[in-house]
């Protein structure tokens, strides 16, 4: 759950491609951008 928060921030932060960019798991941050934030 802790690196779903860590995405989100970097979603917010970056957007959906800074994000991408800056971790490893595009899966993952591709999931947390198509559902934004709760």
């Amino acid at each position: 759950m802790e690196e779903v928060r860590e995405v989100r921030r970097l979603v917010e932060t970056h957007g959906r491609l800074g994000a991408i960019a800056r971790h490893e798991d595009r899966r993952l941050v591709e999931i947390v951008a198509a559902y934004g934030s709760d």
